[in-house]
């Protein structure tokens, strides 16, 4: 996400006005207490660099589970019913399919919180088919410390143009131009802000995958039996393959039918003629 300052020819001795208010004392002269503005880097010191943050990693874990047929659908059905009413972990149900086709497979895809997500691990390993689990992290810590640099930089010029405009003596034209900047500043804020609170969630909850299927030994179809699930199916494209055949050549047939039969008598009529 990009921001631009546009530069404003009639409010930069405006916010020069501001920065000299705010300017550290030359050397020797006092400056009264709580007038001392901040000093150059404090915008830096608002947020921290991304050489010192901790890693902050947005977990996903994939788990792959092997149970017979029968099971499957239950299995499917439950955990999307454990999900949610687990309200407490904010588990979402992000993907869920389940297909009946040749062989019964399901896949599962869900948010929640570390504790809700380790609910879910644990129903699964309930289960006794768990055959596979891994984990995968992406680290996101630059990501987050970008965003909130962003962030802290947009409230500082939104400020700026607060305190401009609350000024004396500005000008229509000027409090036009601040208006806008202020307008499209906020508007900047709040993507930002929007930007870093899918940051700070990827972070702070996880991702489980589930995929379930039957052994191998389920999941060989003979092609008779595929043949015989896919019939519907089949008979269907078939149907609707003759039905837009048709709807393309009835017009053609209502027209060369009738051109047929015309040049067959004028042919006959050419015969007659040349025969007597």
């Amino acid at each position: 996400m990009r921001f631009t300052l546009r530069p404003l020819p009639a409010l930069v001795l405006a916010t020069a006005a501001l920065a000299g208010c705010s300017r550290p004392a030359p050397a020797g002269e006092a400056v009264p207490a709580g007038e001392a503005g901040p000093g150059p880097a404090s915008l830096q010191d608002k947020v921290a660099t991304p050489a010192g943050a901790a890693a902050q990693l947005a977990i996903t874990r994939r788990v792959q589970v092997e149970l017979p047929t029968a099971r499957i659908a239950p299995l499917y059905q439950s955990l999307q019913s454990a999900c949610a009413a687990d309200t407490a972990d904010a588990c979402v149900v992000l993907r869920a399919s389940l297909d009946t086709g040749a062989w019964t497979h399901a896949e599962l895809s869900l948010r929640a919180a570390p504790a809700g997500v380790g609910k879910l691990l644990d129903r699964l390993h309930g289960t006794g088919g768990v055959w596979q689990e891994a984990m995968e992290g992406e680290d996101l810590a630059a990501p987050i410390v970008d965003g909130e640099r962003r962030i802290a930089m947009l409230r500082d010029y939104r400020d700026s143009l607060l305190a401009l405009r609350a000024r004396q003596g500005t000008t229509i034209d000027a409090l036009i131009r601040i208006n806008s900047e202020l307008a499209q500043a906020q508007s900047q804020l709040e993507t930002a802000a929007g930007e870093a609170a899918h940051l700070r969630q990827r972070v702070d909850t996880q991702v489980l995958a589930v995929a379930i299927a039957p052994p191998a030994g389920e999941r060989r179809a003979t092609p008779v039996a595929d043949a015989l699930h896919r019939f519907g199916g089949n008979f269907a494209h078939a149907a609707a393959g003759v039905v837009t055949f048709v709807a393309w050549a009835l017009p053609w047939l209502l027209l060369l039918v009738p051109l047929a039969w015309g040049l067959r008598r004028l042919r006959a009529r050419w015969r007659r003629g040349r025969g007597g």
